[in-house]
């Protein structure tokens, strides 16, 4: 991601155009953090192979790497990823759904929560993981998948989520 020219991040910024899939006019341009990639009632969703990388100096909206919002059945691979650099969000932030599996993704440099969940069920697999560059692993630290699977010396993702990693044998 590379930040907006100025004038233009003042005068317009931290803004969502939704007006395309909005119930009413209203609803069609709303103030927001805007993360990188934001999808918002979808189902079966799958994400492979993303990285996000942040230009050095973004405007203070930018949150989130990855924010999904009232889903079912989201499936991510391969991602490599941290929030923007104003250090706002987390590098995945889901919310409302349900069914998800993360594998094989890595926290980038700079990363300090790599997953938030709020109101999330079905949390399947979280497998495959290197959240060495993390400063704190999954938010909140209770959380907890049906697998959990490291990636090596990454930890256990409940040690990660206390921000305490330990190495597996």
């Amino acid at each position: 991601m590379i930040p907006p020219k100025p004038d233009l991040a003042e005068s317009i910024g931290g803004n969502l155009d939704l007006r395309w899939t909005a119930l009413s006019p209203r609803d069609g341009i709303i103030k927001s953090d805007i993360p990188a990639f934001y999808a918002k009632h979808v189902d079966g969703l799958r994400l492979c192979d993303v990285q996000i990388d942040w230009a050095p100096s973004m405007p203070v909206y930018f949150s989130e790497g990855i924010c999904i919002e009232t889903f079912k059945d989201v499936t991510m691979d391969g991602l490599e990823l941290r929030q923007a650099q104003s250090g706002r969000g987390a590098a995945i932030a889901l919310q409302d759904g349900t069914g998800t599996a993360i594998t094989n993704s890595r926290a980038t440099p700079g990363t300090d929560v790599f997953l938030h969940l709020d109101r999330v069920e079905g949390r399947r697999v979280f497998a495959n993981y290197d959240l060495g560059a993390a400063a704190t692993g999954i938010e909140p630290a209770k959380a907890r998948f049906d697998t959990e699977i490291t990636g090596g010396s990454t930890g256990t993702a409940a040690a990660l989520a206390s921000g305490a990693a330990r190495t597996q044998p």
